[in-house]
């Protein structure tokens, strides 16, 4: 049983672009000589934008590695209190090192800060232009 179903219609729309904004204004900065009039907007190259590699990944890395940190399996601790946690991360994205940089006071929430960011190890590679070295606040209850 194979029906053959004839072919769906074009459906077309008459659309029409009303001018909006600064379009007059842009319309008279050049002329069909290609000169462009004094005053007119000059578009500047940088060598980033030659090489065409943008800075995305490396901007995006930092919050990469603290949404990973936080989001890695934790022990639930009712101390009250922050520790700040230093870490190098490799070229690889393992960890290098990892410490306390200031303790909360308790022992406790200090390992249990030390071993969130063990858990949530490897990390991505770092890309080529970013920091290694990185400082977070693990906090206990609040």
């Amino acid at each position: 049983m194979d029906a053959q179903r004839p072919p769906p219609e074009k459906q077309t729309t008459n659309q029409t672009a009303t001018p909006k904004g600064n379009a007059k204004q842009s319309e008279r900065k050049g002329d069909a000589t290609g000169k462009t009039p004094e005053g007119a907007a000059k578009a500047k190259t940088s060598k980033q934008a030659v090489t065409g590699s943008g800075n995305a990944e490396a901007s995006n890395y930092a919050g990469r590695i603290k949404r990973k940190i936080f989001r890695a399996r934790r022990k639930s601790t009712n101390i009250r209190g922050a520790a700040l946690v230093a870490f190098r991360i490799a070229d690889n994205g393992t960890l290098q090192t990892v410490s306390i940089v200031r303790s909360s006071g308790s022992k406790r929430l200090d390992q249990i800060a030390l071993a969130q960011v063990k858990a949530a190890a490897p990390f991505p590679p770092p890309p080529a232009a970013v920091r290694r070295d990185y400082t977070f606040e693990i906090m206990g209850q609040r």
